[in-house]
């Protein structure tokens, strides 16, 4: 997982990662931390989701100046969340 806030909500907990080929992101449970989805994102996250009126929402392509770590393939993603 990336470095950065992890956002919750409804018991869920949400989480991305640096990958730089795969980036995904992850929903958790927040109880007992069990995986319970993962989206690949196609590229790296660093910053965690936002949420907002029943939605996740994160964008990936995080590329660095020297191409260390990170992809940029620049998407914004949202997930309407379950009642």
């Amino acid at each position: 997982m990336a470095r950065h806030a992890l956002p919750a909500t409804k018991g869920v907990v949400f989480g991305c990662s640096l990958d730089r080929v795969n980036g995904h992101v992850h929903a958790l449970d927040a109880g007992t931390g069990v995986e319970l989805w993962k989206f690949s994102s196609g590229g790296s996250c660093l910053s965690g989701a936002a949420i907002a009126r029943g939605e996740v929402f994160w964008g990936s392509g995080y590329g660095n100046l020297f191409g260390t770590f990170g992809s940029p393939n620049n998407k914004l993603y949202a997930f309407t969340l379950p009642e």
